[in-house]
């Protein structure tokens, strides 16, 4: 028990950290943040598509493989039209992120609930914290502000929250 204490522990430290870090990032920068994943998700898919063209060529010619030629090139399409277009990206994100954040806030109720269960104090804040970013989640997801660098902003604000939330769900995991 105490090992998995342990984990969970670090699990959230290293969480807390970079949902902190992107967050602030996001807060300060929105737009410049917002086309730089652009650009790296795009050459990565690009990469990892142009991989799976060569591996076709080199490799067996069955049905399988035609299907994951046609997928890989599709792919490649894709990554490179992220990394001349990051504009489209930041269109979409900002829903991205939004089912990121519902995630990170379910998650969180589920840690509350464990909390509730194994140590029957400082469940409340916790949950409280976590409905909030379930909700912000399905803000940002909703979208009825229509403004990408705004809608950035505000999933930063929440990724910060989550990041406090995540330190605090891990000082109350106690040995």
């Amino acid at each position: 028990m105490e090992d998995r204490i342990k984990t969970m522990r670090r699990n959230k430290m290293i969480t807390g950290v970079l949902l902190l870090c992107l967050g602030a990032t996001l807060v300060l920068w929105p737009t410049s943040a917002l086309a730089t994943l652009a650009k790296v998700a795009g050459f990565f898919l690009m990469v990892y598509a142009v991989a799976g063209i060569i591996n076709f060529a080199f490799g067996s010619k069955g049905v399988d493989a035609v299907v994951t030629l046609i997928i890989d090139i599709v792919g490649a399409g894709l990554g490179l039209y992220l990394f001349l277009n990051p504009e489209w990206f930041i269109e979409v994100s900002s829903k991205l992120f939004g089912v990121i954040i519902l995630i990170h806030g379910i998650r969180n109720l589920y840690d509350s609930v464990t909390i509730l269960r194994k140590l029957d104090t400082g469940w409340k804040n916790s949950m409280l914290f976590s409905i909030i970013v379930v909700l912000l989640g399905l803000f940002v997801i909703a979208n009825p502000l229509g403004i990408p660098n705004m809608i950035v902003r505000i999933i930063g604000i929440i990724l910060v929250l989550n990041a406090i939330l995540a330190f605090y769900n891990m000082s109350r995991m106690r040995i």
